[in-house]
């Protein structure tokens, strides 16, 4: 008998034996069917021991998507905001939109068992304006709110400097995480000595995931589900994710990359190009995009990519220079060059997502194709997407869309024309002239040299654009520096007006309306073009009193009344005016999504999230994953 049972336990440990060495494991030393693997937003992180929300901080590997909890999160796939830390939507207290009343959902925990309670939200206000000055990312915060006060454990009374209508956004999230406030815990932050020197590397956690190791190099991060993730802020979705372990990590170049979705190594990546796109779906057909038409991804993003300018410095603070440079930038290039075209242009500065074509695309049509410059000179080309649709059939594509309301939703409205006649003379008008090479001077005889910067290989279809706009600005003569740099320097120079000339970008956000990114182009975010201050907001640098107080006004109007959007239209109308700054198109996410180990990913057909792993709503695409059952 004695025989027989060990047989029978050598037996068991060889298939235990045999199974483990079946699965397959991470280079990280997880078991791959239970890591989600996802290429970072960035190539590296600049501060990867940094979770301290208001210092310069790690942005993109995991915390704002897993760790870090708000009082109101925004469901991004159809623009609803849900309560999360907070139980309700914020109590107007009386009708001045100054006081309001926040009531907590009881019952969340921190991960090491502290529950998270109001002292939690006023330690952060008022910690946070006693080290004003040291804590930049916290100015926004400091500047909204008057007094806060504790009714009891779960309730909150604030009273504003300002009218807010829109207070849960502005205290919780309008698309990529949070605006004004990141909850601190108290009992951790206020044993700290000097809270503007604790980088907290190892962050206390409100969601379901923690830190379980990190690079200190910054390459990776990954995240651990907590044993009491019930426990975290994401019991209010009712979901049990189903993902041990994510890692958000750089992978490498995009041949690296490619490399590791042909070996399943790689979930999820960012900004890939559409040739190693289709270069990795030949070698694994497990690896998919949004849609399977044209234009392939989904573009439904709260920011669009344009060139944004100092326009606190000269030549760029002359909106003639500013409307040069958009009519010698050479658009239908540029979006070839960047992705085969699969753009939805945007001629007015924000998304043209499904939502706002009817509230302001199809209202401002009229207006745009009448709109003139000074000199009388028409620049807008409704026809565009068409004249782009017949370039693309040429070259060969077959899934392009039917003409009419197919292509206005899927490749936009029309953008502005591609004429260096026109911007010659508006370049003279501003007192720019031309030496004798034909390069371009600015009035005071000097040859103008403006920095144009771009990501580099981290994000590649910015990169390509980059290129391909400055060589468009050659070619009209300007001498400009085309500059490719990585993540840490690209956002010291979007935020730095001493960093800045010009930039591409996605400066400006909107989701449900474009009120978030109006309210951050007001005067009183401005600094001095010299400035080496972090901005706060208005990272157009654009200067435009009269629109300021249009701006103030509109803040001040109930947001369900048709003169809110009104006014909206009427902003647009200035923005264009003064080309505040040259939008392109909407950010079209060509972000690959590999079903090898992890099903259920969102596409275009099962569109119950945005597929967007650097958003802090990641966290639904995250609960709603399944495991394929591959080993």
């Amino acid at each position: 008998m004695a025989k027989k049972k060990w047989l029978a336990i050598a037996a068991v440990a060889a298939m235990v034996a045999s199974s483990l060495a079946a699965q397959t494991m991470t280079e990280f030393g997880t078991p791959r069917n239970e890591t989600l693997v996802v290429q970072s937003f960035d190539s590296r992180s600049s501060a990867p021991d940094t979770f301290n929300w208001y210092l310069d901080r790690d942005l993109w590997h995991g915390a704002r998507m897993l760790c870090y909890s708000y009082l109101w999160e925004m469901d991004t796939a159809n623009g609803a905001t849900v309560n999360e830390l907070a139980s309700e939507a914020p109590v107007l207290l009386d009708n001045s939109y100054t006081k309001f009343r926040i009531k907590l959902r009881p019952g969340i925990y921190w991960s090491d068992g502290v529950e998270f309670t109001a002292d939690d939200i006023i330690y952060t206000c008022e910690a946070t304006r006693k080290n004003i000055d040291k804590l930049p990312g916290a100015r926004m915060l400091n500047m909204a709110w008057k007094t806060i006060t504790k009714v009891d454990n779960y309730t909150i009374d604030v009273v504003l400097n300002d009218k807010d209508y829109y207070f849960a956004q502005n205290w919780g999230v309008w698309t990529w995480g949070p605006n004004m406030l990141c909850p601190l815990p108290k009992h951790l932050y206020e044993k700290q000595a000097d809270i503007s020197q604790f980088k907290d590397s190892q962050p206390l956690s409100l969601g379901a995931y923690t830190l379980y190791k990190f690079d200190p190099n910054g390459s990776w991060h990954i995240w651990k589900l907590r044993d009491d993730w019930q426990r975290s802020s994401w019991q209010v979705y009712k979901k049990t994710p189903k993902v041990k372990y994510i890692v958000f990590m750089n992978a490498g170049p995009e041949d690296k990359q490619t490399l590791a979705f042909m070996q399943n190594k790689l979930d999820a990546a960012t900004f890939m190009s559409w040739d190693n796109i289709k270069a990795v779906q030949k070698r694994n057909k497990d690896v998919k995009t949004f849609a399977d038409k044209f234009p392939y991804f989904w573009n439904d993003d709260a920011c669009a990519f344009s060139i944004s300018f100092n326009e606190q410095k000269a030549p760029f603070n002359d909106k003639n220079v500013r409307w040069g440079l958009a009519l010698v930038t050479d658009v239908k290039a540029v979006t070839i060059a960047a992705l085969g075209g699969a753009f939805r242009v945007s001629a007015v500065p924000m998304v043209a997502q499904s939502w706002m074509k009817t509230r302001f695309f199809d209202p401002l049509m009229p207006w745009l194709q009448d709109f003139a410059l000074d000199d009388g000179y028409k620049p807008f080309n409704r026809n565009f997407p068409e004249e782009m649709k017949a370039e693309l059939a040429k070259r060969g594509e077959k899934n392009l869309p039917a003409k009419g309301l197919e292509t206005d939703t899927l490749m936009g409205m029309g953008w502005w024309k591609y004429d260096p006649a026109e911007a010659e003379k508006l370049f003279l008008k501003a007192g720019m002239k031309r030496n004798a090479d034909k390069k371009w001077c600015t009035p005071d005889g000097k040859v103008w040299q403006p920095v144009l910067a771009f990501p580099s290989d981290w994000h590649t279809i910015l990169q390509r654009m980059g290129f391909s706009v400055a060589d468009s600005w050659k070619k009209f003569g300007i001498d400009v520096i085309a500059k490719q740099v990585d993540n840490a320097e690209y956002g010291k120079i979007g935020n730095y007006n001493n960093m800045l000339d010009a930039y591409m970008g996605w400066p400006g956000g909107s989701y449900v309306t474009p009120v978030q990114f109006m309210q951050n182009l007001r005067q009183k975010y401005l600094l001095p073009a010299d400035s080496n201050t972090a901005l706060v907001g208005n990272l157009l640098r654009w200067d435009n009193k009269e629109a300021d107080k249009k701006i103030e006004a509109m803040l001040e109007i109930p947001p369900e009344k048709p003169e809110a959007v009104d006014a909206q239209r009427d902003i647009l109308k200035m923005m264009i005016s003064d080309m505040a700054d040259i939008n392109i198109s909407d950010i079209p996410t060509t972000i690959p999504e590999n079903w090898h180990y992890w099903k259920n990913w969102p596409t275009a057909n099962n569109y119950y999230a945005t597929p967007l792993t650097w958003w802090s709503c990641f966290k639904v695409v995250v609960m709603n994953l399944e495991p394929s059952g591959a080993k």
